[in-house]
């Protein structure tokens, strides 16, 4: 369901035993979902909405889950996990617990155990590596922006 445009009963859902909980947002007040829930709204009347993407530190794993269940259906996901990843182990003195350390390395050597692995898969079907060759744009790890999503994009192609 990755399609702004799905919406079904909620009754259909409450059939199948899956809860179902309704509110109604009033002006300043923030709606939390939390990771591989379903959402959906109705204006009641003219407004201005916004929505803004955040996470806490606990969210490192469900971060990856999201990325590879995009990656899974061929779809590109709202902003680069990696990029994320990288971006918060640039700033270790941000870092303010030993969990979220911890939970930083292990996604840390997870994305380069896979990048490893599927380099090695490449060049083991016959891809060349023309690395010595071109040369990208240096990748600027200190910030989560436009143009940054914009590299990511390019490499990943």
């Amino acid at each position: 369901l990755h399609h702004i445009t799905t919406m079904f009963s909620p009754r259909l859902l409450q059939s199948a035993n899956v809860p179902v909980y309704r509110l109604q947002q009033h002006p300043g007040e923030f709606v939390v979902t939390f990771p591989r829930s379903f959402h959906g709204g109705f204006s009641m009347g003219p407004n201005a909405g916004e929505a803004v993407n955040f996470a806490t530190r606990d969210w490192i794993v469900h971060g990856a889950d999201a990325s590879e269940r995009y990656r899974s259906f061929a779809r590109p996901a709202v902003f680069s996990h990696d990029r994320l990843t990288f971006t918060m182990a640039n700033h270790p003195e941000e870092q303010t617990s030993y969990e979220t350390c911890k939970l930083l390395a292990e996604e840390l050597k997870r994305i380069i155990t896979e990048e490893m692995t599927l380099r090695t898969k490449l060049l083991d079907s016959g891809i060349r590596d023309v690395s010595k060759y071109i040369q990208l744009p240096k990748n600027r790890l200190d910030q989560l922006d436009e143009e940054s999503a914009d590299y990511d994009d390019k490499r990943l192609c």
